[in-house]
């Protein structure tokens, strides 16, 4: 081991930029590897001045770009080789990444998984016992029937009467006569009713159909979602939060503080207690890794130094903005939002809360209240471009 391995100082360096987060190869030139990422940007390429380098021709320079924060990852798609997430096209547009959605590169796929759990590899130490297990298999009375003719043709018409079950299954709900003759509102609205379990969870038009997104309260919520989903066409999921990974993150960040977490609802998230105003840096810096998963709100009571002498109004509470599930344009230059209640502002239009619609782009709503902004990102379902208006 050199000098420089064994550096106190280094080794500490690696570990204040160590992320709870590793990239794992599920295919390709490098599958099985699990590499440690570093908090901040993560260049995936086949450049060697990349911090992953895959050897692979195929792949650009720099092809991937991993944004780390403790609790959240987002991934753009820098180069000019096509790349998908979860099936859905992936562009230079920052899309947030969690542990079990896969990005395809051509034959390449990859995903990240917790540093504290990383990928089992078959190792020549499981040689010995797996041997052993498979002599013992070998000697048991069921398995001359197993290794039989009749098992494995029994066994292939099984498994071609479930595919056929699948197919007939998907074409059926694929040619739902109800689907394709009803409005976008009311495919909207069926969508949502399959989903009423689950308050944080919005369904918005896409150019393509609908997409789904919002949080849930665990991962087995987020698979019950996935398969309902499923059930109907043009539907996908898309940026689907579990709040217990968020909140056992966000706790574990401040375990070696006096500050509290709990989640307010609706992705946002409430740190308090009483601290030192020293630990006021590292609540902002926790806000700012948190994006686009969380909006964190402080409301810890600082002691000792000065409180900030320009106090900004309070951003609005949940609830006060409805879910904006369109962005359209008459063709006309008169825009105008959709919330998930049907009802339709206009700029210059006021919601119920006292807010006005002060302008609306592609990406963003800005809204008024007296003299304060408040700014509100379109997710990417209506970012793109406008979309003609639904009828109605």
């Amino acid at each position: 081991m050199s000098d420089e391995a064994s550096s106190p100082s280094r080794q500490a360096a690696v570990a204040s930029t160590k992320a709870p987060w590793s990239l794992s190869f599920l295919s390709g030139p490098l599958y099985g590897r699990t590499l440690a990422l570093k908090l901040g940007d993560n260049w995936v390429g086949s450049s060697a001045q990349c911090d992953v380098i895959v050897p692979d021709r195929d792949i650009a320079p720099r092809q991937l770009r991993l944004s780390v924060g403790q609790i959240a990852v987002s991934v753009q798609n820098v180069g000019d080789v096509e790349a998908t997430l979860n099936g859905v096209p992936l562009d230079a547009t920052r899309r947030a990444l969690r542990h079990g959605d896969v990005v395809e590169i051509g034959e390449l796929k990859l995903g990240i998984v917790p540093s504290a759990e990383p990928r089992a590899s078959a190792g020549a130490s499981q040689a010995q016992p797996a041997t052993g297990r498979l002599t013992r298999w070998a000697a048991a009375p069921w398995a001359a029937w197993m290794a039989s003719r009749r098992f494995v043709v029994g066994l292939g018409v099984l498994w071609g009467v479930l595919v056929l079950a699948g197919g007939a299954y998907l074409a059926i709900g694929a040619t739902d006569p109800f689907w394709f003759q009803a409005s976008a509102t009311e495919r909207m609205q069926q969508v949502a009713a399959a989903l009423h379990d689950y308050p944080e969870l919005s369904v918005k038009p896409t150019s393509t159909g609908f997409v789904v997104a919002g949080y849930v309260n665990s991962l087995s919520d987020r698979d019950r979602i996935q398969r309902i989903v499923q059930t109907f066409p043009q539907t996908t999921i898309g940026d689907v939060y579990v709040i217990d990974e968020l909140l056992g993150s966000a706790r574990l960040y401040f375990s070696d503080t006096p500050l509290s977490v709990t989640y307010g609802g609706h992705g946002t998230l409430l740190v308090g207690g009483a601290a030192n105003r020293s630990l006021q840096q590292r609540v902002a810096n926790f806000t700012k890794d948190a994006r686009p998963a969380l909006q964190v709100i402080d409301h810890v009571a600082y002691a000792g130094g000065a409180a900030p002498t320009n106090k900004k109004a309070a951003p609005p509470i949940a609830g006060e903005v409805p879910d904006i599930v369109g962005v359209y344009d008459d063709g006309s230059g008169t825009r105008f939002i959709e919330t998930s209640d049907g009802a339709r502002y206009f700029e210059g239009s006021r919601l119920p809360g006292g807010l006005e619609v002060r302008q609306i782009s592609t990406d963003r709503v800005i809204f008024a209240r007296g003299t304060d902004r408040f700014f509100m990102d379109v997710s990417s379902a209506a970012a793109h471009e406008f979309v003609a208006a639904p009828p109605g």
